[in-house]
């Protein structure tokens, strides 16, 4: 898959964002999109075919499309499990593990079932226009594929604004580009968006949204480097390339970087202000597992069946998804509890015959207590779906913030981290 490919949708922007590592894949976006378009199709009417699967590395494991010899109705697997202070559970190399059933008697999450809540109190993006928490539209000059806040503006990534690579851009209060667009590899936003971690070229670079400071980190970095986080200590948080279009977890800390797995290639996913993190620490063909792990080092939690996302701004959950993805994007969401081993929440779309459900396509934390969730009804057409924004409680209540949104086809909404 090259990190090239003009296609330019609110497919290719999430597959870019939930799967950075796959430059060197040789399946093109407009396959994928294909394949899962007719896979999602596919499921009204199946009751027992043979299994088709497209796999794109992601930040959770492999991205797996598939449709096994199951009901459209059916969960395929048990409720998860999780395993803490003990080994690694065996995965199945062999390549003959379940299909995506994350969240096994867990209620869905309908749309036709919702009210009409607040308005989002995050910032949100639609296509070119970026949406804020105080109620104002804003045209922008590009249609970004992720958006941070900076300052009271924000840091803009085209990912099609460069040969080499995504470009980043600091845009004012009023969305107007600032300065000259630099390259970059990514961002990445504290949950409280107090403190926002970029790439510019070759150094990595700490940005203080209180007192509007940068302070670089480190400089010489290999272009593939990926941000993942700071803590309230300093310390910060990033993947390094590895082998094979891989990455792995390193910490700057105390001016020296720290390899947390010796020996093995395990990337970090997120960070919390006092120092916890997750990372993946198993994964095969048809399986992965995340870990939760103390400032020591020390393993807390662990489960194979969801992908660790992100924690809460104030560090005590975590919202997850499931460890495959299928189709057009993940059919199922979760909160973990304070333990970050108990779901405090799930919810799941797998569609019915009738109605191919509602997919969820990107997530982040409102407040302590609520995620914003993106959400595709693609029951009319997988082409051109209606969009919403959800925000869901940790008390399991939900209800729409936004939409129903209609988009030209392949456009869609995003989220500003």
């Amino acid at each position: 898959m090259s990190e090239h490919d003009d296609f330019g949708t609110q497919l290719t922007r999430d597959l870019r964002r939930h799967a950075a590592d796959a430059a060197a894949h040789p399946v093109s976006f407009e396959e994928v999109r294909r394949t899962a378009g007719r896979i999602r199709r596919r499921r009204v009417a199946a009751t027992s075919v043979a299994v088709a699967v497209v796999a794109v590395g992601a930040p959770g494991g492999t991205w797996l499309a598939l449709q096994g010899d199951h009901g459209a109705d059916e969960h395929l697997v048990t409720a998860p499990s999780f395993h803490r202070d003990g080994p690694t559970p065996t995965l199945d190399d062999a390549g003959s593990g379940p299909g995506d059933g994350s969240g096994q008697d867990a209620p869905g999450l309908e749309l036709d079932d919702l009210e009409r809540g607040e308005a989002p109190r995050r910032d949100w993006l639609r296509h070119r226009q970026l949406h804020t928490a105080d109620g104002r539209v804003l045209d922008l000059a590009a249609d970004y594929g992720a958006v941070h806040r900076y300052d009271d503006g924000w840091l803009a990534i085209d990912y099609a604004g460069s040969e080499h690579g995504a470009t980043a851009q600091v845009l004012d209060r009023d969305g107007v580009p600032v300065g000259e667009p630099f390259a970059t590899s990514g961002a990445a936003s504290s949950a409280d968006g107090s403190t926002l971690l970029y790439m510019a070229g070759g150094n990595l670079v700490v940005h203080d949204n209180e007192t509007g400071a940068d302070t670089t980190v480190r400089s010489g970095l290999p272009a593939r480097t990926e941000p993942v986080g700071v803590d309230d200590a300093g310390a910060v948080y990033y993947n390094a390339p590895a082998p094979r279009q891989d990455r792995d977890g390193r910490i700057w800390r105390d001016g020296e970087e720290i390899d947390p797995s010796p020996g093995a290639v395990e990337p970090l996913t997120s960070v919390n202000g006092a120092g916890f993190t997750t990372r993946l620490v198993a994964r095969s063909d048809y399986d992965s597992c995340t870990a939760v792990f103390d400032p020591a080092g020390a393993e807390q939690a662990r489960t194979c069946d969801f992908s660790a996302a992100s924690f809460s701004p104030d560090g005590t959950r975590l919202q997850v998804w499931p460890a495959y993805y299928d189709g057009f994007g993940p059919l199922a969401f979760g909160i973990l509890g304070s333990d970050w081993a108990s779901p405090l929440v799930e919810r799941v779309n797998y569609g019915s015959s009738e109605e191919q459900g509602d997919t969820f396509t990107d997530a982040v934390w409102e407040d302590d207590d609520h995620v914003l969730l993106t959400m595709a009804d693609t029951s009319e057409s997988f082409d051109k779906p209606t969009w919403y924004v959800v925000r869901i409680g940790v008390d399991g209540q939900a209800e729409i913030a936004a939409g129903p949104i209609e988009v030209p086809t392949y456009e869609g909404i995003s989220l500003v981290r």
